[in-house]
């Protein structure tokens, strides 16, 4: 805020002085230097945390895709692949929730037992997660154990974050400035033996922030003291995702 004030100060007053005034180019060069080094410090930059994608999943047999990408609601800026499942599941037919069996027995973790998640920013955005929510549907043998993970940062998938329950819950992200594919997945195993093998999610969404990138340029402003020009110069900042506190 402090910047758009002192910004807009110096705007009218730049306006009052003669375009042909020595000290005019110099003047509108550091205007624009000070509002785009404002937007690329990363301490006084912050991004609205909303949803970036939400999926109800409401269909007669949503398990039939795989992925399912129907009902996907992502943020602007933001592409996702659907829910889908890791190749040790098959699929169960159920309304509004994508449904699978197949879940192993196992005490130790099935790495190919999990129903998988990817977000991609756009080309010159950065996206930061904070958090993932989900509910689920079970049979009588669902699995007993989970595991939530991420190959965000070059993990592949090999920590647990949060504590994933059976029914759902919300677990916190702190993924931050991501700007390529990055994918999570929902882990289950240690079912109990016999008939009843049935676990789905009804419903998720990942919170978070989009960011415009945090690399600009400024072109056009080459003037210097002594080469007044009587041509209007510009630069443009990207600054989608911030806060209205912030700008």
């Amino acid at each position: 805020m402090l910047c758009a004030v002192v910004c807009k100060y110096f705007e009218v007053n730049l306006t009052a002085l003669s375009m042909k005034t020595k000290l005019y180019p110099t003047l509108k060069f550091l205007l624009g230097l000070s509002i785009v080094l404002q937007v690329l410090i990363a301490g006084t930059v912050s991004g609205q945390v909303t949803s970036l994608w939400t999926n109800p999943i409401t269909a007669t047999n949503p398990s039939a895709s795989n992925p399912y990408i129907t009902g996907d609601a992502p943020q602007a800026n933001v592409t996702v692949s659907g829910i889908g499942r890791g190749s040790s599941l098959g699929a169960l037919t159920l309304a509004n929730v994508y449904y699978a069996n197949g879940f192993s027995t196992s005490s130790t973790i099935d790495l190919n037992g999990y129903f998988g998640f990817t977000l991609t920013p756009a080309t010159g955005y950065k996206m930061s997660l904070s958090s993932f929510v989900y509910s689920t549907t079970s049979n009588s043998r669902p699995p007993s154990s989970f595991a939530f993970r991420t190959d965000a940062n070059s993990n592949n998938f090999a920590t647990n974050i949060g504590t994933p329950t059976v029914g759902g819950t919300t677990i916190t992200l702190t993924n931050t400035n991501l700007s390529s594919a990055t994918s999570f997945r929902l882990y289950g195993w240690n079912r109990a033996s016999g008939s009843g093998d049935g676990w789905g999610i009804n419903d998720f969404t990942f919170n978070g922030s989009i960011l415009g990138s945090a690399t600009t340029s400024i072109s056009g402003l080459g003037y210097v003291y002594g080469t007044a020009t009587g041509t209007a110069q510009s630069f443009q900042v990207n600054g989608a995702g911030l806060t209205s506190s912030t700008v």
